[in-house]
């Protein structure tokens, strides 16, 4: 990361990436969201994720655990400025791991 800011929150099996950024970063103009399949190939891919746009630096995504061992993004300015998270663990037995 260097600028702008990216994590992601759980609740149940939804996971909600918020963005923010400031002037001195830029706006936002990529968010990507990516997962690893429970079942296929098992290769991480590009997933389909609705952006709730709140303003030029301020965005969230939310995407469904279900069916996936993890989720993670990444997201860039147009300063071209980038964030990025760590990947949230579906549940396995309870837990994240």
């Amino acid at each position: 990361t260097d600028g702008p800011a990216l994590w992601w929150t759980v609740e149940g099996e939804t996971v909600t990436f918020h963005f923010q950024s400031t002037e001195d970063f830029g706006t936002l103009q990529t968010l990507t969201v990516f997962a690893q399949e429970t079942l296929g190939t098992k290769k991480e891919a590009p997933m389909a994720a609705p952006l709730e746009k709140i303003s030029d630096f301020e965005a969230v995504a939310k995407v469904s655990l279900s069916g996936k061992n993890y989720v993670r993004a990444e997201a860039e300015t147009d300063f071209k400025r980038f964030a990025l998270t760590s990947a949230c663990p579906a549940l396995k037995d309870n837990a994240r791991t």
